[in-house]
């Protein structure tokens, strides 16, 4: 379900991307230390030829525990503001680890210029249809009863 960006219909000059990077526990040469993160996403952009218009750094934040994300809580600001076209994260569960969290973000592509998640290795999410965002739908509730997922903590 995840889909590769380069089969997709978009002007890569037209997509101002946002950058979402996180660790639940901020050690020392960890290689997700959010330090590299957001370098890879910035190579990433960079290659993709897009404009990155923001970074959300938010160490040692759980993505399950329900705890406040205040970087995360920014750049939904910033999507609801028509800020962003796509947030780029090394991985989806750097983003969203809690299925109401991630339904609500999808939801948000509806209603604002958010048309895309992208992971840096070439996936992501195409939320630009109410296909793509019933297929990214069913990917987060797949990953949720995966073994090893939130479901399984």
């Amino acid at each position: 379900m995840a889909q590769d960006l380069a089969t997709r219909p978009v002007t890569a000059a037209t997509l101002r991307a946002a950058i979402y990077a996180r660790i639940s526990r901020e050690d020392e040469g960890n290689v997700d230390n959010t330090d590299i993160q957001v370098d890879e996403c910035q190579d990433y952009i960079e290659r993709m030829g897009w404009e990155c218009v923001g970074v959300y750094v938010d160490d040692n934040r759980s993505a399950y525990s329900g705890r406040r994300r205040n970087r995360y809580e920014a750049l939904l600001g910033d999507i609801q503001a028509n800020k962003n076209d796509i947030i780029v994260c090394v991985e989806m569960s750097r983003l969203n680890r809690r299925l109401w969290y991630s339904i609500d973000l999808f939801r948000m592509a509806e209603t604002t210029s958010l048309a895309h998640i992208a992971t840096t290795d070439g996936g992501g999410l195409n939320l630009s249809t109410p296909e793509g965002i019933q297929n990214a739908i069913k990917l987060a509730m797949e990953q949720r009863t995966s073994p090893g997922g939130p479901a399984s903590e």
